[in-house]
This record gives structure tokens, sequence and C-alpha cells, in this order.
């Protein structure tokens, strides 16, 4: 697994970046509130496989095997 956190300082903006590496799906907690975020959920802009770009809860994220989510 990797994920990283983009935040553009000026708008407040953020990414959020997971990457699934392994052959099985995962589930992970995300708390972001050292991040200066204090949502709990988060929208997909692109994923792999394709899925709805519905919010997702970041206290229970899943993520498919070789999979991507960027929220």
């Amino acid at each position: 697994m990797l994920s990283y956190l983009r935040k553009n300082p000026q708008s407040g903006d953020s990414i959020l970046v997971v990457l699934n590496m392994s052959d099985q799906r995962k589930t992970l907690v995300f708390d972001m509130t050292q991040g200066g975020i204090s949502g709990r959920s988060a929208q997909t802009l692109i994923s792999n496989p394709f899925r709805s770009t519905a919010a997702v809860p970041l206290n229970a994220l899943p993520v498919a095997p070789f999979g991507n989510l960027r929220r």
C-alpha cells in the first residue's frame, strides 16, 4: 500500500492518492485531522477498476487488488 496527500496551501484543496500494489483487497482507515482536513468522506476522482464517483468514508476505504483510488 502506498498513499500520500497533496494539499494546495493557497486554495485549501487536497487530493489523497491511494495505491494497492498487492493481490488482495484492502480496507484502509485515514485520520486526516493532522493534515488540517476535518472531512470524514472523500469524493472519488479516478479509480481502477472503474467505480462510481460517489463519496466514500475515510474510516473504511476499500481498495481493490492492484487498484488505485485518487480522492
